[in-house]
């Protein structure tokens, strides 16, 4: 809407609030000069004095009010956005994380619901409460980039939203502003991406028919009743596409805690074998270190450190020119320490850290070796202990991203994906054109791909 509608709205706006005839009470107030002058007697004259000061304090609280209601109308529909009837409600925007908005009649955000996992790893520490629905969903926009959920490297960025009244029904105009926000957003950020109202894949078009409802709240339910939860086929047409996010995402939580409660369960007897596996591993390398390090010192290999300290128990220097049997014993000691420690070790975390001090005693040992054969000795337990870590390494991520928080993942995929470069330039509004049906056909398909694929991102 143009600048002068506006204002000729409000004037028309203002003048059915308050008829006001400003020349008619300009000459309410005015004295007849005729009149006047015939008038007698100082009473008469201060009389009418004090008339005319009444009318114009009249005349000056009706501008005071006409000002009023024209300020507070404008303020109004400063808070619309002209053009759009603004009602209470809210959007849900699913990309994968999906999420919900619930705003006022003003626009302004009142509620946010991460309405899965990555819809709660999207929100974190993200305010939007108070914003304008618009502001708000820029700044999801940038979110989702900043996090890696779209990005201008893949051209199969894409989101549905739905908008709906309080009361649940489908609010269109709403609909159609979220879709313009949005794709917009695509467009300034150079991100081949779309964004769709609907799902039209035929299969399930064709299958929700039958109940008298749409694919997409179709889909939901199929989504719902595959976590095992339960609704009877004459529900189908009254429950509401929010309701069923809330119902999957309760069943999803129940899911998880479930899931959360077998893994500890697991996770404990997977980690006392991996301590035991770890433990062994390491005495038999000791062992084998052991042994190697006496043969070498019964044949006279290696050579004693010259005007230096030789190594002791925690890689600590001492004495100087010590015999070769006291020398290569001083390594064993300290070996040994370790390798207790790590068998006494009560968690994985704890025996990764104290393999990870045993190498740094190994690579300390190696450089302070002048002989040959022992440095190929210690070199060899490296690798071996090495390999050991690896394998330590890798079940403990496996863990931490089973039960990562919200707020680690969000910072994960920040630290991985927050400093994405900006893509070659390329025709984003053409883009959509083309692919918006394919898209809107394909939508759950396509969802579950994406799904698949988030699971890896972390780990490319």
């Amino acid at each position: 809407m143009k600048k002068s509608d506006i204002e000729k709205r409000l004037k028309q706006d203002l003048q059915a609030a308050t008829p006001f005839d400003f020349n008619a009470v300009k000459n309410r107030c005015c004295f007849d000069q005729d009149e006047t002058g015939q008038q007698e007697g100082d009473t008469l004259i201060i009389g009418k004095r004090k008339g005319v000061w009444l009318r114009i304090t009249a005349v000056f609280l009706v501008c005071i009010t006409a000002v009023a209601i024209f300020l507070y109308a404008w303020g109004k529909r400063e808070k619309q956005d002209f053009g759009l009837t603004m009602q209470a409600g809210y959007f849900i925007l699913d990309i994968n994380p999906s999420v919900e908005i619930a705003y006022d009649e003003h626009g302004e955000v009142t509620a946010t619901t991460g309405l899965n996992e990555d819809g709660e790893v999207l929100l974190y520490g993200v305010e939007l409460i108070g914003k304008n629905y618009k502001d708000a969903a820029e700044t999801l926009f940038a979110q989702c980039v900043a996090l890696g959920y779209f990005s201008s490297e893949r051209t199969d960025n894409a989101m549905l939203v739905s908008a709906m009244q309080s009361a649940d029904e489908r609010d269109e105009e709403m609909t159609a502003q979220c879709k313009e926000i949005f794709s917009q957003a695509f467009i300034k950020n150079n991100i081949c991406g779309v964004v769709i109202t609907g799902v039209q894949d035929s299969d399930l078009t064709t299958q929700a028919e039958k109940y008298g409802i749409d694919g997409q709240k179709y889909a939901l339910i199929l989504e719902y009743l595959e976590l095992g939860g339960e609704l009877a086929e004459s529900e189908y047409e009254k429950v509401t596409i929010r309701q069923l996010y809330a119902w999957i995402l309760e069943k999803t939580q129940q899911l998880e805690a479930e899931r959360l409660t077998l893994l500890e369960t697991e996770k404990k007897a997977a980690e006392t074998a991996l301590l035991k596996t770890a433990s062994d591993s390491v005495d038999k390398i000791l062992d084998g270190l052991q042994q190697a390090l006496a043969a070498l010192e019964q044949n006279g290999a290696g050579e004693e450190p010259e005007n230096r300290n030789e190594p002791k128990a925690g890689g600590q220097g001492g004495g100087m020119h010590a015999p070769k049997k006291e020398y290569y014993e001083s390594y064993i000691v300290t070996l040994q320490a370790f390798a207790d420690k790590i068998t006494s070790a009560q968690t994985a975390e704890e025996c990764e850290k104290l393999i990870g001090e045993l190498l740094q005693t190994l690579e300390q040992m190696e450089r302070d070796e002048r002989g040959e054969e022992v440095r190929e000795a210690l070199c060899e337990a490296q690798t071996e202990i090495e390999n050991v870590l690896s394998e330590l390494h890798g079940k403990i991520d496996e863990w931490k991203d089973l039960t990562a928080t919200a707020e680690e993942i969000n910072q994960a995929r920040t630290e991985k994906f927050g400093k994405t470069e900006r893509g070659e330039e390329q025709d984003v509004e053409e883009w959509q054109k083309q692919n918006e049906q394919d898209f809107a056909a394909s939508w759950y398909e396509k969802k579950n791909q994406w799904n698949a694929d988030r699971k890896q991102d972390l780990k490319k």
